[in-house]
């Protein structure tokens, strides 16, 4: 997509993702990507709560289901039937209006994730915890993570800056910060996520 567009995206580019989003983004900054001038990751997925069940016993489960081409069943406990079972957001209003965009745009919905997705999570963050290319990206990384997120591990999001900071020295600066207070709905950071993009790429 960024080769067909290239020529009529005005520069600098800043890479945003969200959740998944910004592991994937993570990862493709990894692994060589350098045409961004900075990168945004709103709670990325860079570490998994899966309690009670300990992570090591989720990530062999999600593995060997997967190779055993059950990958495609959805994990359990994926649903929220009410505002107070959900774990995206505190904020009822917030809650009724994403109830209410799939009510009335069904194909918006989003299918519980199933366990070949959960298998990809777990070996793409070990990637970017274990792997040679972190620490060689050298362009301005800013992390926003939710307070109260109950899905994302927010112990691994501090992995990124940790691990770009021990790099040379004259790389930018890779920071964490964490709001306070918000699960992991985009929109609940999206103030924090809105500032760090102004300061790694000013209008």
């Amino acid at each position: 997509m960024i080769a067909a567009f290239e020529t009529r995206l005005p520069k600098p580019w800043l890479a945003v993702g969200h959740s998944m989003g910004g592991c994937l983004t993570a990862l493709v900054l990894a692994r060589g990507e350098h045409r961004f001038a900075g990168a945004v990751l709103s709670a990325p997925m860079l570490g998994l709560q899966t309690a009670p069940t300990p992570p090591a016993v989720t990530r062999v489960l999600a593995q060997t289901l997967t190779l055993i081409g059950a990958g495609g069943a959805s994990t359990p406990g994926s649903d929220a039937a009410s505002f107070e079972s959900n774990i995206l957001t505190h904020d009822p209003r917030r809650y009724a209006r994403n109830v209410g965009q799939i009510a009335a745009y069904p194909d918006l919905a989003l299918g519980p994730p199933t366990w070949s997705w959960l298998a990809f999570a777990f070996a793409a963050i070990a990637e970017l915890q274990r792997g040679p290319g972190v620490p060689k990206v050298d362009i301005p990384v800013t992390i926003v993570a939710a307070g109260e997120d109950r899905i994302i591990d927010n112990a691994g999001t501090r992995l990124v800056p940790a691990a770009s900071l021990k790099a040379a020295t004259s790389k930018p600066r890779a920071r964490s910060t964490s709001a306070a207070g918000d699960r992991p709905d985009p929109r609940g950071v999206l103030a924090r996520v809105r500032r760090a993009a102004g300061q790694i790429a000013p209008a």
